[in-house]
């Protein structure tokens, strides 16, 4: 398991330390229950195979088997589809994120910032377009108009939370756009980015859709983002083989999870025991 930089593709660190890991979910307590608790009870009661197969066999036991192996000093989950980010405007959800971002107390030495909604994906590109167009409507109201409120919330929550400690922004395509976006308003809330606290990551799979290093080159200042190779191939489970080819999304933070992982010396093999021991104590 080898980290690289996204733009040059060189070999590149990551970060050292324990992390804390915070998702924003949309989709559901299964995956929540799948990626918090110890043992995957939602799971066991599933049944049909295609259920247990949409969850399973998907980043989210990347993401899980991470955390088994080289545990995060703090996993949460922000579940916004019971209603935490009740505001309508634009203005309203930046500043939502914003608040977040200045109480959150870390645990560790950073933060992996994660979110878990395919919906949002399709959003993130129309919101890019949306963005690059002139129009004689000012950012929050364009926002307003087009963006999903997931993408505004981390991006007031990435402003705030980036001048107190390190964020790894951990996802594919709509979480370069909330970076983008954090980066458009920041002067519209007259406030700094500190880009020196922000990295991106991703998964190898991800980073073949082109979009997202589109999206970091328009960004102000030049990342640090970063994208690890985990090889499944020599997985005994075939479903396990097939993670990086059907989800071609980095989603649940299986990208920062990954870096973090390879951070810690964790290797291919030891990583597809532990997604396999998961598969078959269920």
């Amino acid at each position: 398991m080898h980290t690289y930089d996204i733009f040059t593709k060189e070999k590149s660190s990551s970060f050292s330390g324990n992390a804390d890991f915070l998702l924003l979910s949309f989709d559901g307590l299964t995956e929540v229950e799948f990626l918090t608790k110890q043992t995957f009870t939602s799971l066991k009661k599933a049944d049909n195979t295609e259920e247990i197969s949409k969850y399973l066999y998907s980043p989210l036991l990347i993401t899980r088997a991470i955390h088994n192996l080289t545990p995060f000093s703090n996993m949460e989950v922000l579940n916004l589809a019971q209603g935490e980010i009740p505001s309508q405007s634009a203005k309203e959800t930046f500043d939502e994120g914003m608040k977040l971002g200045r109480s959150y107390e870390l645990k560790g030495n950073y933060l992996l910032l994660a979110l878990n909604s395919q919906d949002i994906v399709q959003n993130a590109t129309d919101t890019l377009s949306a963005l690059s167009q002139k129009s004689e409507l000012s950012i929050f109201e364009t926002l307003s108009l087009i963006c999903d409120k997931t993408l505004i919330f981390y991006a007031g929550f990435l402003l705030e939370a980036s001048r107190r400690f390190h964020v790894v922004v951990s996802g594919g395509v709509e979480m370069a756009v909330s970076l983008l976006i954090a980066d458009l308003l920041r002067e519209d809330v007259l406030m700094r980015l500190k880009s020196q606290n922000i990295t991106y990551a991703t998964t190898s799979w991800a980073i073949e859709e082109a979009t997202i290093v589109d999206v970091l080159e328009k960004l102000s200042y030049k990342p640090h983002a970063i994208y690890t190779a985990f090889d499944t191939s020599n997985a005994e489970i075939e479903d396990i083989k097939k993670i990086g080819l059907k989800d071609e999304k980095d989603k649940a933070g299986a990208g920062g999870a990954l870096a973090y992982g390879a951070a810690n010396s964790l290797s291919d093999e030891a990583l597809l025991n532990e997604m396999e021991l998961i598969v078959y104590m269920l």
